[in-house]
């Protein structure tokens, strides 16, 4: 075949096979850079191909010494280069900043790939290779009938193959960049297959869901923050949880998205902290894991509802709070008391308000009265004289009549200062560690 059909091909054939270790070819310029090389790379044996025109001295002394499509062309080549670069990959001989992927060599995967491709597509050829050569020098051909094989050099089969090689390079992007295993997985829309693709991840997975629980639809994206066989928990602007056996509940939409941010978990270690601060850390974060100790029984708001521990071991959890727990304390008491007293402070304001409710309702009679006044354009001076009469009267009443105070508010207001004095705030500290993901803002 010619090189564009190689190139072509083997973008096709290479990004096809590294999808399935979540390596994608387009994803850094060294990626498809090698695949490119690592395509052509076995004409190098050929003086007037594109490669063998660029290392001539090379091409030319492995032409006189081997021929064309023979040692390049051939298993042992394949594996000798591809070992040649792991060594060098493995030892950071050759340091190339990788994008984000669980493979540790992926320069090596992409060139084995790539150099494969070069002599799967001439194995479609009229001549074939020798596949096994040096041990065994017949050619390897695909399909057996000559019919149905590629004559190098023929434009119009050339072309048409070079078409075919354009159309799936397009048409397989997606895949390249998701995963064969990713883009396999986001089709099923349930929740075995989320976990499957939340344990292989190598970036954040955005979710977008559509479920029912009864008779309510609920939609969304958000990110997975935890999955495993039957059920999973999805953090958006509140925290869904899914799980499979759950009664009332149907998946309708359950499609995974990878995002550009690694997938990591903070761990945070403590030692003594208080309350506050522990909240601080807390808050609005999904803690996967965590122990937490403290120096006394505490109360901690969970999604199952209030513990009161000293030991805490959280998992799944979401914007965990803690909370001073007063239950058999003295707090409980005064907490008790000042209910009270607040309690008898509004009855007082209320009967207080009601026999000052003359008063106060001439004031604001007053006052109305008085804006009247002012538009004297509007009223007659029958109006305004009636208007006079009421103002002097008002101010006769509010004059003579004061509002009513009660000597009970202000014992109750001292009694309500004393108690909140009394109240009892014991030096309460929290160790441990908890790990929770971290998301973008």
């Amino acid at each position: 075949m010619t090189a564009p059909n190689h190139i072509a091909g083997g973008i096709v054939i290479t990004g096809l096979f590294c999808s399935l270790w979540n390596v994608n070819i387009f994803a850094n310029p060294i990626y498809i850079t090698t695949t490119f090389l690592g395509a052509l790379l076995p004409d190098i044996d050929h003086t007037k191909s594109v490669i063998g025109k660029t290392a001539y001295p090379l091409a030319k002394w492995l032409s006189v010494k081997f021929g064309h499509r023979t040692i390049t062309h051939s298993l042992v080549f394949l594996f000798s280069i591809t070992a040649l670069l792991y060594f060098l990959e493995h030892f950071r001989i050759i340091a190339i900043q990788q994008s984000i992927t669980t493979n540790a060599h992926p320069i090596t995967l992409i060139l084995f790939f790539a150099v494969f491709s070069h002599l799967l597509l001439d194995m479609f050829t009229i001549q074939g290779i020798p596949l096994f050569y040096p041990f065994y020098r017949n050619p390897c051909v695909i399909p057996a009938n000559v019919d149905l094989r590629i004559a190098s050099g023929n434009l119009k089969q050339e072309g048409v193959a070079l078409f075919i090689f354009a159309f799936l390079a397009m048409f397989l992007q997606d895949l390249f960049a998701n995963g064969f295993w990713f883009t396999y997985n986001k089709q099923f829309n349930d929740i075995t297959h989320l976990e499957r693709e939340f344990k292989n991840a190598n970036t954040l997975l955005n979710v977008n869901y559509d479920f029912n629980m009864f008779q309510e639809n609920y939609q969304g994206n958000g990110f997975l923050v935890y999955a495993d066989y039957q059920q999973c928990y999805i953090l958006g602007d509140t925290l869904i949880h899914l799980n499979k056996y759950q009664q009332g509940q149907i998946i309708n939409k359950l499609v995974p998205a990878k995002t550009k941010e690694a997938l990591t978990i903070t761990t945070c270690n403590f030692s003594n902290i208080t309350i506050d601060s522990i909240n601080q850390i807390l808050a609005n974060n999904f803690v996967s894991t965590g122990k937490i100790f403290s120096n006394q029984k505490i109360d901690l708001v969970t999604k199952e509802g209030l513990q009161n521990e000293i030991y805490f071991d959280v998992k799944n959890e979401y914007n965990l709070h803690f909370i001073k727990s007063i239950k058999d304390s003295l707090n409980h008491a005064i907490f008790k008391s000042v209910q009270d007293i607040e309690y008898k402070i509004k009855l007082e304001e209320d009967a207080l308000n009601f026999s000052n409710s003359k008063y106060f309702r001439s004031r604001d009679q007053l006052k109305e009265l008085k804006q009247k006044l002012h538009q004297v354009g509007q009223l007659s001076n029958y109006e305004i004289n009636e208007i006079k009469n009421k103002i002097i009267k008002l101010e006769n009443y509010l004059s003579n009549a004061l509002p009513k105070r009660s000597k009970t508010m202000v014992k109750l207001y001292n009694q309500l200062e004393e108690l909140k004095a009394k109240e009892v705030n014991p030096n309460i500290y929290l160790s441990g560690s908890v790990s929770y993901f971290q998301l973008p803002p």
